[in-house]
């Protein structure tokens, strides 16, 4: 496998003798391919650019509190990167942005997977189906910051 880091995405070329992921139901393909990917950045694999992250974790984005469908994951940073405005926590992350319409792993098993890099915010504390009264609190002060600032609340 090669690597290619830029600004705003990191590209994963497969090559010979590397594996292919297939599974569809529950994005298990997807799933398999991030886990992959994951234990390649964290052996310091020799693309990556002096400085980039190797401690990553694979989440169901909504687990982190962002709106969106159950099954699509992404990587992020185990530690912060830094603060968002408010103090929040801001991880790197590295997702499949064309999720909806493919998994990475058809790109993968094609050539080569292009995950978009972005820094995002995590809900603190980690949010659970368990407790949707905290998920409600925690996606109304969310919008209402959203709101505050677009000078609509």
């Amino acid at each position: 496998m090669r690597i290619e880091v830029s600004r705003t995405y990191v590209k994963f070329i497969r090559e010979e003798g590397d594996p292919k992921f297939y599974g569809v139901r529950e994005a298990k393909g997807e799933s398999n391919l991030f886990h992959f990917l994951k234990k390649q950045m964290a052996a310091g694999h020799h693309d990556l650019p002096k400085g980039f992250p190797t401690d990553w974790i694979k989440k169901r984005m909504w687990r982190d509190g962002h709106m969106m469908d159950q099954m699509q994951q992404y990587l992020r940073t185990r530690k912060p990167i830094g603060k968002g405005k408010d103090g929040s926590k801001v991880f790197l992350s590295l997702h499949n942005s064309h999720w909806a319409v493919n998994g990475a792993e058809k790109d993968w098993n094609d050539g080569f997977a292009v995950l978009e890099m972005n820094g995002v915010e995590a809900v603190e504390p980690e949010l659970s189906e368990k407790d949707p009264d905290r998920i409600h609190e925690q996606s109304k002060k969310v919008w209402e910051r959203i709101g505050k600032e677009l000078g609509i609340a």
